[in-house]
């Protein structure tokens, strides 16, 4: 009996606690409409010379407008401001696979800003306020294509565009995750050859 009694009480105990979490939507934040808003660097991924990538005047992502003061730096700000940053390069692979790239890390106050990557095939730019990721812009290095994605504080994709051949497309949500995962796995090696 007094078993019973026991289940039922945390049982009720753990349902109560259940219904009064707020558990996020990780899709609440995501607008359809987004527009990458953003300068993202030249395709041999030269940090110092920027291009402009966007295809709007009036772009709709989360990022305020230029003219608007951020509560966070833009990604054109941070790559603008890489002359006056700490750089340190180092190499990444996988375990057990051949996949290398290289990387540079630029840092502004000891908090990591940028990481620029270099595959065999494309360049990848994660940028960074206050060291925590916030956006990610990938092109390829023949141009046949380039992926843009905006994230929020959780992680969560707040908009996204990939364009392959001038031709907007879906992107799969296991790319976007391992989008994540790799910052996190860049992150966790710049911080070794930090030291």
């Amino acid at each position: 009996m007094l078993r019973r009694f026991t289940f039922n009480i945390t049982t009720l105990l753990l349902t109560c606690g259940l219904l009064s979490c707020d558990f996020r939507n990780p899709d609440e934040g995501y607008d359809s409409d987004w527009e990458p808003d953003h300068s993202a660097t030249h395709e041999d991924g030269d940090a110092q010379h920027p291009t402009d990538e966007n295809e709007t005047p009036n772009a709709t992502g989360s990022l305020p407008k230029e003219t608007d003061a951020a509560p966070y730096r833009r990604p054109n700000d941070i790559v603008a401001d890489t002359a006056t940053m700490q750089a340190t390069a180092g190499e990444w692979s996988e375990m057990n696979e051949s996949l290398k790239t290289s990387y540079n890390v630029y840092r502004e106050d000891g908090k990591i800003a940028m990481i620029v990557e270099k595959t065999d095939a494309s360049t990848r730019s994660y940028y960074y306020n206050d060291g925590i990721f916030f956006y990610f812009n990938e092109s390829a290095d023949d141009g046949s294509w380039k992926l843009t994605v905006e994230f929020d504080e959780y992680g969560d994709v707040r908009g996204s565009r990939k364009q392959v051949n001038g031709e907007r497309t879906r992107i799969d949500g296991d790319r976007l995750s391992e989008i994540v995962e790799h910052a996190v796995e860049l992150r966790l090696a710049s911080e070794e050859i930090a030291e």
